[in-house]
């Protein structure tokens, strides 16, 4: 009887571990899904209805980035691969795995371009560039491990790539998707930022890029100074020598492997700082003036806004609204004085940068998971009299929201079959004076083919919208578009990085960052409308140690909130807008 009891103990488990890994496996994409195939010499790719160009496009990025990272590297590439095409997530990502078989997945919608990884003419090329770059490392056997894969096969034991430090595995996708792209986060203004500040001094060992840090800049450490380590070390030597040290463990035991010097005789104690690292600089131009720091959060803000409470008479000074992350708590939406001091907590709020308000309500986006894998943004409204939060939608994938003067309109960016499209929706009041979303006077604003759109505002007069414009091939251009008739009009071309633009409160310019001067982000200021006919460059108008970015303006023109400095902080800046001019 105990033996038939254990025997069905047993059978009943593996069914169940059987039934549990087949409800993951088929919960992982969502069942409206429906995949196909396309195969290519050394890739097998998935994909699903509305992604068939991006799919097409991604076979030839990937082989092409197969045989350059080969070439470049002297590593023998696997022989093949499987990569998913997913478009279910408004988190740009991708993530991938040697064990048991070499898988990438990626997600099709492309970060904004204030983005850390937003520093990139063509998403899918850079994404696959560093997941692919991944499979290169991590998939190196030889020696006497190559006889252990045999007999175990591919077991995770069996993968000596996997037990290096953090900083090597992210690092060496990291400098991969910059090689490759000529852009990627080695390249990129802002993580240059973060680098020189943490660097500044004494310098940081690499050690500390290991994983696990808690401190800013966390979670990134691994990437950023992975990267620029093995972008030094490349530069240095050649990248064939970069290649040669990702393979080294190849034939090694675990945990003995150790980052060696070109030229020294044991592992290397090499101080990531001036040497290696390209600084931001610290020093600024004729166009910096006074810059007060309002936060003090010694970790991340984003998307700080300029709004005056319901209430309060035109006199009042204006509050700054802002995104913050910490270790300490959970990310949430805060507000502080043009004063400083201490700030106080709004909202709680998870992803998303941009907030917005009429008044009484702040309007922000945030994520929510949808199923099991999949994270969907939608628009919130959050009511700073009663403390009540409304989500006004609810699986629409919106992004950035910006609601117009009169607080009857809202502006977001739509994120659907792998691109993003800028939409205009009316704003009705409900019963007890809550905002509700109209979808049926929604309708599509912005939509070049080849082309996404991030951070849009309306003017101060509500009849135009500036945005970000990023198409395939060129760096993000900010530009602005008529609401009644859909006229497009380029403001500052992308030859740059330019990001979140805002207005001025007459409607004659806009203003936005851009690393366009010795990489390192600046607020310029360029001519709006029928004011540009004038055809004159942008105007520097706010430079910073460490770089600024995010700007807004208060209603009367004399104040420019901002994000400077890393840790990021919030800045107010006194401007003399209203006798702009160019």
């Amino acid at each position: 009887m105990r033996r038939h009891r254990r025997t069905l103990v047993a059978l009943c488990t593996a069914a169940f571990v059987l039934v549990a890994a087949a409800v993951y496996a088929a919960g992982r994409y969502e069942p409206r899904l429906r995949f196909r195939v396309l195969r290519t010499p050394h890739f097998t790719i998935y994909y699903h209805q509305g992604e068939a160009l991006l799919a097409a496009r991604l076979a030839v990025v990937a082989e092409d980035v197969r045989d350059d990272l080969a070439s470049r590297t002297g590593l023998d590439a696997p022989s093949h691969a499987h990569v998913v095409l997913v478009d279910q997530s408004d988190v740009s990502n991708g993530w991938s795995t040697p064990v048991p078989y070499n898988v990438i997945e990626i997600a099709a919608i492309a970060p904004p371009p204030s983005s850390f990884i937003g520093y990139h003419e063509d998403w899918l090329r850079m994404v696959f560039a560093h997941e692919y770059a991944h499979l290169v490392h991590l998939d190196r056997v030889g020696g006497v491990m190559k006889g252990v894969r045999w007999v175990l096969g591919r077991n995770p034991a069996t993968f000596p790539n996997l037990f290096v430090p953090q900083w090597q595995v992210e690092g060496f996708a990291t400098w991969a998707e910059s090689a490759v792209t000529g852009r990627g986060r080695v390249n990129a203004a802002d993580v240059a930022a973060v680098v020189a500040l943490k660097t500044a001094g004494e310098g940081m060992p690499i050690d500390r890029a290991g994983g696990g840090l808690v401190a800013w800049p966390s979670g990134h450490t691994p990437y950023f100074f992975g990267g620029l380590f093995d972008d030094a070390l490349a530069g240095r030597t050649s990248a064939r020598q970069l290649g040669d040290l990702a393979a080294r463990p190849r034939g090694g035991c675990h945990f003995s492997v150790a980052a060696r010097c070109p030229g020294c005789s044991g592992p290397a104690q090499v101080t990531l700082g001036r040497s290696l690292c390209r600084s931001a600089g610290t020093a600024t131009s004729r166009a910096e003036r006074a810059v007060t720091r309002l936060t003090h959060e010694g970790f991340m803000v984003s998307g700080p806004r300029l709004l005056r409470p319901a209430g309060r008479p035109a006199g009042e000074p204006v509050e700054v609204y802002y995104s913050a992350q910490s270790p300490h708590r959970f990310p949430d939406i805060r507000r502080v004085t043009l004063r400083g001091g201490a700030s106080r907590h709004v909202v709680s709020r998870y992803g998303g940068n941009a907030v917005s308000g009429d008044g009484r309500w702040v309007f922000f986006d945030q994520l929510e998971y949808d199923g099991i894998d999949a994270m969907l943004a939608d628009i919130y409204a959050h009511d700073l009299i009663s403390g009540r939060t409304h989500r006004l939608t609810r699986g629409q994938r919106l992004t950035d929201p910006d609601v117009d003067s009169d607080g009857r309109r809202i502006v977001a960016v739509r994120a659907r079959d792998g691109s993003t499209r800028v939409v205009v929706s009316r704003v009705d009041r409900a019963a007890d004076g809550s905002p509700v979303l109209a979808p049926d006077a929604e309708r599509a604003v912005i939509g070049t083919a080849g082309c996404d759109y991030a951070s849009p505002r309306w003017s101060p007069d509500a009849t135009r919208i500036a945005a970000v414009r990023r198409c395939l091939g060129s760096l993000p251009a900010i530009i602005e578009f008529d609401v009644l008739d859909g006229a497009e009009r380029e403001v500052a071309a992308g030859s740059a990085r330019n990001i979140t633009p805002t207005w001025t409160p007459d409607g004659r310019a806009i203003l936005f960052a851009s690393d366009r001067q010795d990489r390192r982000f600046k607020l310029y200021a360029a001519l709006s409308g029928a004011s540009a006919a004038l055809a004159a460059p942008p105007l520097l108008l706010l430079d910073a140690p460490g770089g600024v970015t995010w700007p807004d303006v208060s209603p009367d023109g004399r104040w420019c909130s901002s994000r400077a400095r890393p840790p990021m902080g919030t800045t107010s800046s006194r401007l003399p807008f209203p006798s702009f001019a160019m």
